[in-house]
């Protein structure tokens, strides 16, 4: 985000967060079906209640660094 914009805000954090989010899941979607089976590698297995951290902590972390809007 530094990269592209001065000043990142927190709606730049969020939206990051949700890219990363959709590329981790649309990753794991894409190694199920080229393996035929479950791949749970980058966000756990679906009936730990920790997968459901996990992804709530990839939305909110990037908001974690960004500044306050002007």
């Amino acid at each position: 985000m530094r990269l592209v914009v001065r000043q990142a805000t927190l709606d730049h954090a969020l939206f990051s967060g949700v890219v990363w989010l959709f590329l981790a899941i649309a990753s794991e979607i894409g190694m199920t079906m080229l393996f035929h089976h479950g791949w749970y590698i980058l966000l756990g297995s679906p009936a730990s209640a920790l997968r459901n951290v996990m992804m709530f902590a990839w939305v909110i972390a990037p908001a974690l660094f960004a500044r306050k809007a002007r």
